[in-house]
């Protein structure tokens, strides 16, 4: 391939068509992902080729792996931890391996992290298969005997025998040649030194590729790669790009100086890299939408200002208008308010003189009741003497008014009684005179007959009764 220009596209169109059949895999081909993946490849491509990848977390051990794994047509095979995963499941697990190594006769990949490193037993299986190619022990003698007769058929077409160990040989060889077997393991602190020289086919059975830091070139390609995507202006965009790699290197410079001057490790990985560019494209996008927020609540307040500014506008017209209105209403209303206060003490005046005249006419009523006590009193007693009158007004006969008509000089109660009579009847000249020449009428008698004594009774209030009984 001569260069990795030339290896770079090749592996890109990989990526593609494995991220279309498996979980997809973001990777960043810098010139150091590419020199580790075309080792691990390399690795994977020969015959009991193992390999030990030692690098922090985030280095890309796993993803490089699988991608090699894929470009050079290994499965991956890889145990998951559960709750109370032991040495029984994890040999049960080896079993699904090894069918599919020696029975199947397909190349797998079997990678195993320092994260399933669930008991230090499984790495002294781990290390039988760097160093022998079985697990001892892996099948019991059923088991291992239809193992046999699995492989008897290709063990005789390929001249071996067909004896129990010779099929066991060819396959356990089989095993050898399709196993590999990737470790991924972090250099952090004593484990891996300890578990290295207690398991000596970690070293002497694998190819070690050492994940060293990623160096400037690598630090900015991953940045460009992964903000590329993220709106920012163009100007930018370099500047960010270059700030990220100068914090990640000035937080391991400072890891450097912070061991040689306490003694204590701070490891900055690429996973921190990967970290820092995430949690910056969270924090934009946060900002941003807040931003946006703030802004369509500013907008929207710059709204409500202005839709109120119009609405006081015609408010104010409005007002303009009423307070005219309201001027003339108020001049109506003085001059009804003067009207009324006339009329008030117009009313007023009436009510004192109506209050007045009440007591006044309280007083002649109380005063009326007692006179029309009274005069009832009177009439009561005057009423049999006026019986007595037109009775003896029956009696009287024209010889009666002849008689006293020719006295010259009557006598006082005749003469009395001829006035009374006279005022009754409404004589212009009262006195003997005039009752003479009113005695000669020729109907007086009759008149007398006829009279109305109520009306002389109530509009004169003289008691004629009593004079007429005198007589």
């Amino acid at each position: 391939m001569t260069d990795f220009p030339n290896v770079k596209p090749i592996f890109e169109e990989i990526l593609g068509l494995y991220n279309k059949e498996n979980k997809h895999m973001n990777l960043v081909f810098f010139e150091d992902a590419l020199e580790h993946l075309t080792r691990i490849h390399r690795i994977l491509r020969l015959a009991q080729g193992n390999a030990l990848l030692v690098g922090v977390g985030g280095s890309g051990k796993q993803s490089l792996s699988r991608l090699a794994a894929f470009t050079s047509g290994c499965g991956v095979f890889e145990i998951t931890l559960t709750r109370g995963y032991d040495d029984q499941a994890f040999r049960e697990d080896l079993k699904q391996l090894y069918l599919r190594i020696g029975v199947r006769n397909e190349q797998v990949m079997f990678l195993f992290t320092d994260t399933h490193v669930a008991d230090e037993g499984f790495l002294e299986v781990v290390n039988n298969m760097l160093t022998s190619g079985m697990v001892p022990a892996l099948y019991a003698d059923d088991e291992k005997e239809v193992v046999i007769n699995g492989v008897r058929d290709e063990v005789r077409a390929a001249g071996f025998g067909e004896t129990k160990e010779a099929c066991w040989r060819y396959y356990v060889e089989r095993c050898k040649n399709n196993l590999h077997v990737v470790l991924a393991m972090s250099p952090v602190g004593d484990v891996l030194r300890t578990r290295c020289r207690n398991f000596p086919g970690l070293v002497n059975n694998t190819v070690i590729d050492w994940f060293t830091p990623w160096p400037e070139d690598a630090l900015r390609s991953v940045s460009t790669v992964f903000l590329r995507d993220l709106d920012l202006p163009t100007e930018f965009r370099d500047t960010i790009t270059e700030h990220m790699v100068l914090a990640h290197q000035s937080v391991r410079e400072y890891s450097a100086k912070f061991y040689d001057e306490l003694r204590r490790h701070n490891y900055v990985t690429p996973k921190n890299y990967l970290d820092f560019i995430a949690n910056y494209k969270k924090s934009l996008v946060e900002q941003r939408g807040k931003n946006s927020d703030f802004s369509a609540r500013l907008d929207g307040g710059l709204r409500k200002l202005i839709d109120a500014a119009a609405d006081v506008s015609t408010m104010q017209t409005a007002l303009s208008k009423a307070k005219i209105e309201v001027a003339a209403k108020a001049v109506e209303v003085n001059e009804l308010l003067d009207v009324i206060t006339a009329s008030t003490a117009e009313v007023e005046t009436k009510q004192t003189a109506a209050a007045a005249k009440e007591t006044q006419l309280n007083v002649d009523s109380a005063r009326i009741a007692i006179e029309k006590r009274e005069a009832e009193n009177d009439l009561a007693k005057a009423i049999p003497a006026l019986e007595a009158a037109a009775e003896a007004l029956k009696n009287l006969k024209k010889e009666d008014i002849t008689e006293i008509k020719a006295f010259a000089k009557p006598p006082a109660a005749v003469q009395k009684t001829c006035e009374c009579v006279q005022i009754l009847k409404k004589e212009k000249e009262i006195g003997w005179v005039g009752a003479k020449l009113m005695l000669g009428a020729g109907d007086f008698l009759k008149s007398l007959q006829v009279y109305d004594k109520g009306t002389c009774w109530a509009f004169h209030q003289i008691p004629p009764p009593c004079l007429l009984s005198q007589d």
